[in-house]
């Protein structure tokens, strides 16, 4: 699903039984994974992580939850192959975390 373009989808979409998936949540890295790579103090880690965020906090699950519960919904029905960046802003950034 990834690694279509929006024209592979609708000549996909011709073709299957089921349409196109409205679109995909892209939560930033996970906390562990970030964390894991660089040990040290887990709480300075955080803050650290969290200062170079555009809007400096970490995200609640709850708030990527509610954005995969919106693709999943009917008010997302008109949505087609969108990507939703769900990670404060550092992909619109160039953040320091891909």
């Amino acid at each position: 699903m990834s690694g279509l373009t929006m024209s592979g989808w609708r000549l996909c979409s011709t073709h299957v039984a089921h349409p196109p998936l409205p679109g995909r949540a892209i939560p930033g890295r996970s906390v562990d994974a970030i964390l894991a790579s660089r040990g040290g103090d887990v709480r300075a880690r955080l803050c650290e992580l969290a200062a170079a965020i555009p809007l400096k906090r970490l995200a609640d699950p709850a708030e990527v939850a509610r954005c995969v519960r919106f693709l999943a919904s009917e008010e997302a029905s008109y949505v087609t192959g969108a990507n939703l960046p769900v990670d404060g802003g550092n992909a619109a950034t160039a953040g320091p975390y891909p």
